[in-house]
């Protein structure tokens, strides 16, 4: 554990507002739902980056769940303090749940454009002043738009429809805000060239910007929480299998779409202070280090999530445009054996 002068943000934290008051903020979060990709623009998606993240499709959120583990968030750290010690999520687990690409340029540029000439030359049309927001534009208007394609779509339509699907990708799963229903136009340049879109580091940028959404979740009078939360509640998951769905589905890559589902799983814990307690009493044997590691997992990896494997494990900085956050996983790494896994993949 850290000592507790690391822990300099603990007068504004939400943790000592529950110990001083008894408070159960639930913070707010949505179902996650994704019809499947149509069949015209899955090549771009591979291409891109982003098919494997496209198949984490239907998620239930749980806010109580989502909640206490806010409470153990350490934003000086960005690791979660339990009794035990210290755990995060990691770039390792960006790449096995999510199957983003980790390694590349970093998800940046120019957030200062005419966005309604960008639309119009990525997307083939400039949206309606009612769907636009500054530079975000509704998810809903993308989704209506660009949904169908129809039998005889040209390339053209196939690429503006592609670059929507992943736009609302961006703005519903991987890095959303907390408007529940915007995304960030800044994105869409990057899109402009499939290939090149495949070459940056989508997973480090949706790490930093859960990272960054904790941390801001921390803060006692925040409701709300964006960032991507599929990411989130599917580590605690896998790590604290005492939390989560009693299910029959075999593990399949991107772990995550293992929990695809509409309606909320059965036989799992719910109540806030009922998982507060549970996680409270955790022993360090009871959390899984390296729940990857098991048969059933390993017989549904393909070969290709272990690309770049050597950079899981490493200290480094996570940027999605003006957000910057640390990869510190030296704080972690002692106890879950990471440095002697990370040999045996290089």
């Amino acid at each position: 554990m850290a000592s507790s002068s690391l822990l300099r943000l603990q007068e504004n934290h939400i943790s000592s507002f529950v110990f001083q008051e008894d408070t159960c903020r639930i913070l707010r979060s949505r179902r996650i739902y994704f019809e499947e990709p149509h069949p015209y623009i899955i090549n771009y998606l591979k291409m891109s980056g982003f098919y494997n993240a496209s198949q984490v499709r239907r998620f239930v959120l749980l806010p109580d769940l989502i909640s206490a583990l806010i409470e153990r968030w350490r934003p000086e750290t960005h690791t979660f303090h339990f009794p035990f010690g210290e755990c995060t999520i990691t770039l390792e687990d960006v790449a096995l749940q999510l199957g983003l690409p980790i390694d590349g340029m970093a998800v940046t540029g120019c957030s200062l454009l005419d966005w309604k000439d960008e639309c119009q030359n990525l997307l083939g049309v400039v949206p309606p002043e009612e769907h636009l927001n500054g530079s975000r534009v509704k998810l809903t208007w993308l989704q209506s738009t660009f949904q169908h394609l129809p039998e005889n779509a040209s390339e053209k339509d196939i690429k503006y429809a592609a670059r929507a699907y992943i736009l609302r990708l961006i703005g519903g799963v991987l890095m959303p805000d907390k408007s529940g229903n915007l995304v960030h136009l800044m994105y869409l340049p990057l899109l402009r060239d499939f290939k090149l879109a495949g070459t940056y580091s989508w997973g480090s940028a949706c790490l930093g910007f859960l990272y960054r959404e904790l941390c801001r979740a921390t803060i006692p009078k925040t409701h709300d929480i964006g960032g991507c939360l599929v990411l989130l509640q599917s580590w605690a998951w896998y790590r604290l299998p005492f939390l989560a769905p009693r299910t029959a589905t075999a593990p399949v890559y991107p772990l995550a779409s293992r929990w695809n589902s509409r309606k909320v799983h059965p036989g799992i814990p719910s109540g806030l202070p009922s998982i507060r307690e549970q996680l409270d009493r955790l022993e360090y044997d009871k959390f899984i280090w390296m729940p990857y590691s098991s048969k059933e997992i390993l017989v549904c990896l393909p070969i290709e999530a272990y690309n770049h494997c050597h950079l899981w494990n490493t200290n480094t900085a996570l940027i999605c445009f003006a957000v910057v956050a640390w990869h510190q996983t030296d704080r972690v790494c002692d106890n879950s054996g990471c440095n002697n896994r990370s040999l045996k993949c290089l």
